[in-house]
């Protein structure tokens, strides 16, 4: 829409409720009394932020330096639904603190959503957070803590921050080499050329460019060459045969377009096609050094349980089945992943009867269906 709804005032937000269920073409299923009190309830516990603009599709953006992080409408309803169900519980206001800090605003976001999901569940009776507990003789905040008919448990939260790894700032940093590298030179307009990353780079992203261009003309002028480097292997493809690099998992493939970063899979168009499969076991490893770190914030005294966000399930998954039986772990009740579709439990065989105690009868909704 080109009017910017102002979320932190009441008419403006009862005036955008009358566009539901579908706004600026996303598909919001929530009530329009839900939808309202959300959006105030999030903009009271944030404070009035002066970001709370709805216009284009996106809240915001967010600004933090020279980073802006556009945020979904929907999702922010829902933030303040979950906030106000939160506020119940013991030392909430330690919660709302994490938003006051721009670099921990989604990292909070994510904790809020994980403490919302335990909180509903028709088993949970209180719940505090950021409780303290000495562990090995240092103290310990984890994210929250809940009791029911099964005991007290402890809630650590990890969101691995993928993209700012360094291994994917590499990868990204080749892909925008080549790409720079081919409008230097004369490549021709009707080859492709593919990129399988296989080791570690060892030199600047520019220079090894240059040496991949210069042999990919040499060898590929005419269409149709492979060779391998220190690093990868090279693929000079005519434009119009299928892609040589196939099976590639998301989050680990670049493709350029006429010069313009494209999600198209399209060989026709493509003019350079990055990929590097090494980033999930890269991401894995990454990824048990922060269930390690979670697990030191888990005391003796309470079921322990590690929640991973906002990372692929397939490489969540991958460091937990390394774990799950690790004896180092056994004070871990379960171990979950948080993805699009909810969250997923992950646990010992033999803690199956005790996780179906926790989870049942079910879990409450945060708003009537529609």
């Amino acid at each position: 829409m080109e009017r910017a709804f102002d979320l932190r005032k009441q008419l403006d937000r009862e005036e955008l409720a009358t566009f539901l269920p579908n706004i600026d073409g996303r598909r919001i299923d929530i009530p329009a009394s839900s939808f309202i009190d959300g959006l105030k309830d999030v903009s009271a516990f944030l404070g009035n932020p002066d970001w709370l603009i709805y216009q284009w599709g996106t809240v915001g953006p967010l600004r933090h330096g020279k980073t802006q992080h556009p945020l979904e409408l929907r999702r922010l309803v829902e933030l303040g639904l979950e906030l106000r169900d939160l506020s119940r519980h013991d030392n909430f206001k330690t919660l709302l603190t994490g938003f006051a800090n721009p670099p921990q605003f989604f990292d909070t976001m994510f904790e809020v959503r994980t403490a919302s999901f335990f909180s509903r569940l028709e088993t949970t009776e209180h719940m505090r957070f950021a409780p303290k507990f000495k562990v090995r003789g240092r103290d310990k905040h984890p994210e929250f803590e809940f009791h029911n008919r099964l005991g007290m448990f402890a809630v650590e939260c990890k969101r691995p921050h993928l993209f700012v790894q360094r291994a994917a700032g590499t990868f990204h940093a080749i892909a925008v080499a080549l790409n720079e590298a081919l409008k230097a030179v004369s490549w021709p307009p009707d080859l492709r050329l593919e990129l399988e990353v296989t080791a570690p780079l060892h030199e600047l992203p520019a220079s090894f460019a240059k040496r991949i261009l210069d042999r990919a003309l040499a060898t590929g002028r005419h269409g149709c060459a492979e060779f391998e480097d220190k690093a990868a292997r090279i693929f000079v493809v005519v434009r119009h045969l299928p892609f040589c690099i196939n099976d590639v998992k998301f989050w680990q493939d670049v493709m350029i377009v006429d010069s313009e970063g494209t999600g198209l899979l399209n060989p026709k168009k493509t003019i350079l096609r990055v990929v590097n499969n090494r980033l999930d076991r890269t991401f894995a490893t990454s990824t048990g050094r922060r269930l390690k770190e979670a697990l030191k914030q888990l005391p003796a005294s309470h079921h322990g349980i590690i929640v991973l966000g906002d990372i692929p399930r397939r490489i969540a998954e991958e460091a937990i089945t390394r774990r799950v039986d690790d004896k180092a772990y056994d004070r871990v009740f379960a171990f979950v992943v948080h993805d699009d579709v909810g969250f997923h439990l992950i646990y010992r065989k033999q803690r199956g009867e005790m996780v179906q105690k926790l989870l049942s009868p079910g879990i409450r909704p945060l708003v009537p269906a529609v």
